[in-house]
């Protein structure tokens, strides 16, 4: 298998400080080389102190953080143990909610009504610049500096000059979290007893999936007293028609580095290249419609949104899932098991279009240093950013870090010989109630700054992600699927597949490169995306694809998007410069 590498201001005055900013970080974690509280850099509850004045009582005022997530679940901190070691530490409680609209949409209205919250999520570049400019959000490298957060400084490093790249005015404004991280692709998730039926087949191409599909709905008319749909996905979502149904192109011979708008990067020319007129773009188009005319895809999948996949996916009314399965299958699986019908759980498998095998592509990964997906900022409306940053500044340090994703020693993991295991009662619980680390906070608070990286002992930062955890939690179905396969664990679907090579690409500073909100061609390139958006269902729902999809092609040429290409690369061009 190949392996190729391609290659904060605002003045502290606006700091609402009701408290000065501590020196020192509760519990030993404040400067990048404290000792952790025991030699394997483990947490425990004796760690979990409260911070005390000189008379030994409490000196600051509980601290409830209202924050906004569209995709996480509802949930006040302190109902966790997690959570309750952050108030215990910190005396900050976090109430999140879930969003489930538009959520760029909101973002765009909380910015011009100023009603944003202390702590909000950022998806994008632009988003972050728009709100830069508008003068929202604080100056973080100023507000670490001014109260000593090195070890968020220094956990950061490689990243602040790209987010300072990102924010449009040379400031940082965000952390991310779940970054830096080795991207794999999110293809199709299936039905296994529709695999099963099928005679277990090595499915990757265009007709391949129509077969085994045609088979499924042929085998499965109903589910549960409903009828079966096919393929389905939350199209009705901002990154739905946009970015997800056009997106075959990242199977072969691209990644998804340059997002949903109206350029892809091109990692083997090193530039930006036009969205809607890459051959790939095609191809994904071509197969939706292929699904749409064979009655194999989800009619409601155009306007759905993710809570509607989600309910179609844990009743196992849909056949497959396009993208986005591995958010939903933990529930489904979990949902499906507890109905009685183990056999219907949902595995991924790989996809490419026939243009991409014929054309010898191989299979790109990004490796992201920066994820502006995941960013997180302080807005001004924060009553106390000083003691935002002095919980982030522990959080930076590898004790932290292992607190956010393997929770508490003796509770939820155990260390020996310095390798960190899960609990048999973590295990045994998560196998009752796929929810359950959810419920200890182990996945509630990556917000913080966890990283998908390894420590200073090459383990996982995160439990999920180590194979001990992926191995001891497989069902058996999962196993009995990969078996037919040659596999032991999902990963093993892109490492150990002898149908197609694979390439990891540094994102490097494509990640930053956004156009001015503002500029004309920003202005032209949503016009772009608009256009996109309306053709794209034009064009899968059509009864003749090629006609329709030149008609809408001589349409878009005339709209000038090779000024919006221009103008990306011209950014590229000067940020690689300075990064020089």
């Amino acid at each position: 298998m190949k392996r190729r590498i391609i290659a904060c201001s605002l003045v502290l005055m606006m700091l609402i400080s009701l408290i000065g900013c501590g020196q020192s970080s509760p519990q030993g974690g404040a400067s990048s080389d404290a000792e952790p509280s025991s030699s394997t850099g483990e947490t425990s509850t004796e760690d979990a102190k409260p911070q005390e004045g000189a008379s030994g009582e409490e000196t600051r005022e509980e601290y409830v953080i209202d924050m906004m997530d569209p995709e996480a679940s509802s949930f006040l901190s302190t109902d966790t143990p997690l959570g309750r070691m952050i108030k215990e530490k910190f005396n900050i409680v976090f109430n999140v909610t879930s969003y489930s609209g538009n959520y760029d949409e909101q973002v765009a209205l909380m910015v011009s009504g100023q009603s944003y919250p202390e702590i909000v999520r950022l998806r994008n570049n632009e988003d972050i610049q728009t709100y830069a400019k508008a003068g929202a959000l604080l100056d973080l490298e100023e507000l670490a500096n001014s109260c000593g957060a090195q070890n968020f400084l220094e956990y950061h490093k490689d990243t602040i000059q790209l987010a300072k790249m990102s924010s449009g005015d040379g400031h940082l404004y965000t952390w991310e979290y779940d970054s830096p991280q080795v991207a794999l692709s999110s293809d199709i998730w299936i039905r296994s007893d529709v695999l099963e039926a099928a005679g277990w087949p090595d499915v990757l191409t265009e007709d391949e999936w129509i077969e085994v599909l045609k088979l499924g709905m042929e085998q499965f008319p109903e589910t549960n007293g409903q009828p079966t749909i096919g393929l389905t996905m939350p199209g009705g979502e901002g990154y739905g028609v946009q970015g997800i149904m056009p997106i075959m192109y990242e199977k072969g011979g691209y990644t998804a580095m340059g997002g949903n708008n109206a350029v892809i990067y091109n990692d083997k020319e090193d530039k930006y290249e036009d969205y809607f007129q890459n051959e790939y773009v095609k191809s994904s188009l071509r197969f939706f419609n292929r699904l749409y005319r064979e009655g194999l895809l989800d009619p409601e999948c155009f306007s759905d949104l993710s809570s509607q996949t989600n309910e179609k996916a844990v009743a196992g009314r849909a056949l497959a899932l396009w993208y986005t399965g591995g958010w939903y299958v933990k529930a489904s699986n979990a949902a499906l098991e507890e109905a009685g019908h183990p056999e219907m759980a949902y595995v991924e498998m790989p996809v490419m279009s026939q243009d991409q095998i014929d054309n010898g592509e191989t299979r790109h990964f990004r490796e992201l240093q920066n994820y502006a997906y995941q960013s997180m900022a302080i807005t001004k409306n924060a009553r106390y950013p000083e003691r935002i940053m002095e919980l982030l500044d522990y959080f930076s340090t590898e004790e932290g870090q292992i607190l956010l994703g393997w929770g508490i020693e003796g509770e939820h993991y155990t260390v020996e010989d310095g390798v960190r295991t899960p609990t048999q009662e973590l295990l045994d619980q998560y196998h009752k109630d796929a929810g359950y680390l959810s419920k200890q906070g182990i996945e509630n608070f990556e917000f913080l700054g966890l990283s998908k990286g390894m420590d200073s002992s090459g383990q996982y930062y995160q439990m999920t992600d180590s194979k001990s955890f992926k191995l001891d939690t497989l069902s058996d179905r999962a196993k009995e699927v990969y078996s037919h396969y040659g596999w032991e664990i999902e990963e093993d679907i892109w490492f150990k597949n002898d149908r197609f090579d694979i390439e990891f690409i540094p994102s490097g500073v494509v990640g930053t490169v956004t156009l001015d909100p503002t500029s004309s061609e920003a202005k032209l390139e949503q016009q772009l995306v608009d256009f996109r958006n309306k053709a794209t269902v034009e064009i899968v729902m059509s009864s003749d694809f090629e006609d329709t999809f030149n008609r809408k092609m001589e349409e878009y040429k005339k709209l000038g998007a090779e000024s919006v290409v221009a103008a990306y690369n011209k950014v590229y061009e000067e940020k690689k410069k300075a990064l020089e």
